[in-house]
């Protein structure tokens, strides 16, 4: 009966934005133009996103479900990445394998494994070296896994000087992702970060129009994600939640019948 609801649901939402399409030809609203310069010197830990925006890609090419990045298993993909510039290999300093450095009371997975790589200046060049590698693809396409951390570190002293991290994680079935205290935080790095213009511009190209009403509910019914930015400009009644009044709002201003976002509940 769920399933009966939520594919009547998604109708009612196609039909809704063909309608809305048909109507607000004339009605989109344009966003003042905002541009910001970008800083073409990455962090490390820009260098490890553009790692986990590689792997959702080429996962992407083949069909596969993105995968979150962890801020926990970030931390943890940083620190191997030390460690390997003192020894190359799935084996802390300790003897012990990889996966000892996880805290399993914070992270209870079903299955955990880890791609290395050194010598690499820049993610696409690491990517590379893990794409014509058999086992590290293998990691990187694996369609159990839904979380992972990656690392990066410098050490001119260490025989490759770049060293790459990267830690995949999959969970129970029965795991409810929100109840696992080590997941809070995960996010899904961009490689152009959508910014929106203003409220309701979710796609940030500084209108509001229909494609935003498909987004905002594709979020609602399918948690279709929103970076931090997104989640702002979706909240129409910035009530700190994202629901189906929010999509009516955007709705009623696309076609005109209210004048501006964001709204009050009260007003």
């Amino acid at each position: 009966m769920n399933s009966f609801k939520k594919i009547i649901r998604r109708v009612i939402t196609l039909v809704s934005a063909f309608m809305l399409l048909c109507c607000s030809a004339t009605l989109t609203t344009i966003c003042p133009d905002v541009s910001a310069a970008k800083d073409p010197e990455l962090t490390p830990q820009e260098k490890a996103d553009m790692i986990v925006v590689l792997t959702n890609e080429a996962r992407q090419e083949l069909g596969l479900s993105e995968l979150y990045a962890v801020p926990l298993l970030n931390d943890y993909a940083m620190t191997r990445a030390k460690e390997t510039t003192f020894f190359f290999a799935h084996n802390r300093l300790d003897g012990t394998l990889f996966s000892s450095i996880i805290d399993y009371d914070k992270l209870p997975y079903a299955s955990v494994k880890e791609n290395i790589a050194g010598g690499s200046e820049t993610p696409d060049g690491c990517f590379e070296q893990w794409r014509n590698s058999s086992g590290h693809w293998k990691n990187i396409i694996n369609e159990d896994i839904t979380h992972m951390g990656a690392g990066y570190c410098f050490d001119d002293t260490a025989e490759s000087k770049w060293y790459w991290d990267q830690i995949f994680m999959s969970f129970f079935e029965f795991d409810d992702w929100e109840e696992i205290e080590g997941l809070e935080g995960a996010y899904i790095p961009e490689r152009y970060k959508i910014v929106p213009q203003c409220c309701g511009d979710l796609n940030g190209d500084g209108n509001v129009d229909t494609f935003d009403y498909i987004l905002i509910m594709k979020h609602i019914d399918d948690g279709y994600y929103f970076n931090d930015l997104q989640v702002e400009a979706a909240d129409c009644f910035q009530d700190g939640m994202i629901t189906s009044a929010d999509a009516q709002a955007l709705q009623r201003f696309i076609l005109g019948g209210i004048k501006q976002l964001p709204m009050s509940l009260f007003g």
